[in-house]
């Protein structure tokens, strides 16, 4: 009941049991994902427009209107957003990014043909063209031994000045000094539902950045997400039980190892 199984599962489990035996497990991951999703448009959102410092300072200072602060900002309408990875969160995004105007989508996953990525209304690209040309970048890679600090250096330097970096996936996909060192060298902006390591110690650089809000790995909660994975839960129990079919979200075990 949960986005990921690999954590349940010692290495070798899978290989000497699951898949000799034909044992089905099923994954909640597409009912999480729905408030994953939601959570990411509301950090591009809060990031662009800068809405805690604005909420804090009227609240803590009585300041109206801050003139240290934007009153001008992006939006995603209008805007080319990057996504990393055509999860099941990735999709969703993209989902929800078709309420938008003049909305330009982005999309790195090389699991992906063009032809996909057209149908889901994407563009398929490299990464180094998707953080050149993206002013929203949001992480949706699942974390495998090949994607461990697949984001760093080079490419947070090719990002554009004001763009926003989000990661609601793994905090170990993204080279965490050379997060630091960019949000000190550049005039980007991060906003990160998971880090490495999680939760960062008290005196983190992290924690005292200006241009990074920190949330507590929250993106999965919320009242519809959690409702959906009961039902999800409920009906693969039925559907495997009483009706002898595979349920929706069993694990394909030929691609476990790509899993998040």
């Amino acid at each position: 009941m949960a986005g990921s199984v690999k954590f349940l599962f010692p290495d070798d489990t899978v290989k000497r049991f699951c898949v000799p035996r034909n044992i089905v497990v099923v994954s909640c991951a597409q009912a999480l994902a729905v408030n994953v999703a939601e959570m990411t448009i509301a950090l591009m959102v809060m990031a662009a427009r800068r809405l805690y410092e604005h909420i804090q300072v009227f609240r803590e200072r009585g300041v109206w209107k801050d003139k240290s602060l934007p009153t001008n900002f992006p939006t995603i309408n209008g805007s080319t957003i990057g996504i990393i990875g055509a999860s099941r969160v990735g999709r969703e995004v993209i989902r929800l990014l078709r309420a938008y105007r003049d909305v330009r989508i982005l999309l790195y996953d090389p699991y992906v043909t063009p032809e996909q990525a057209n149908e889901m209304g994407a563009t398929l690209t490299d990464l180094g063209t998707l953080f050149a040309e993206s002013d929203f970048i949001s992480l949706h890679a699942p974390l495998t031994p090949e994607t461990v600090g697949m984001i760093g250096k080079r490419l947070f330097s090719l990002m554009k000045d004001g763009a926003i970096f989000i990661n609601t996936a793994r905090g170990k996909i993204v080279d965490t000094d050379a997060l630091v060192r960019a949000l000190q060298t550049r005039p980007i902006f991060a906003a990160l539902d998971v880090t490495d390591p999680e939760p960062l110690p008290p005196n983190h650089p992290l924690r005292f950045l200006p241009n990074c809000y920190i949330t507590p790995h929250i993106a999965g909660a919320g009242f519809y997400g959690y409702f959906q994975i009961g039902e999800m839960t409920l009906k693969a129990l039925v559907d495997f039980f009483e009706q002898g079919i595979r349920p929706e979200g069993a694990i394909d075990w030929d691609a476990y190892e790509i899993l998040a």
